[in-house]
């Protein structure tokens, strides 16, 4: 019987300790078509988690002048975002986004 508020207390203890998630913690997502971003370009708050899926039958780049991803059909890739940016598939010209943020 000693053992079950003893454990109760522990347990109120860890859950005290794990953050919260910040209410900024949004997320959108852009499918990657076989040769357009869909949508094209998407305005998001400061601190959105974009989320780049693959839906096309080809691999494409999500490609910046910083950084660049490799994606296969049915692949994702996810990056939280602070500030606005382009973006191009390396692999198909014209194929190109933007990221607003406002």
């Amino acid at each position: 019987m000693l053992l079950r508020p003893l454990a109760l207390a522990s347990a109120a203890v860890m859950l005290a300790a794990v953050p919260a998630v910040p209410a900024s913690a949004a997320s959108t997502t852009i499918a990657v078509r076989d040769d357009y971003f869909r949508p094209r370009v998407k305005t998001v708050a400061r601190g959105t988690r974009v989320i780049w899926v693959n839906r096309g039958e080809d691999p494409h780049t999500v490609t910046t002048r910083r950084w660049s991803v490799v994606l296969s059909p049915g692949e994702r890739y996810a990056r939280g975002v602070r500030r606005g940016f382009r973006y191009r598939c390396r692999y198909h010209d014209g194929m190109t986004g933007r990221i607003v943020v406002g």
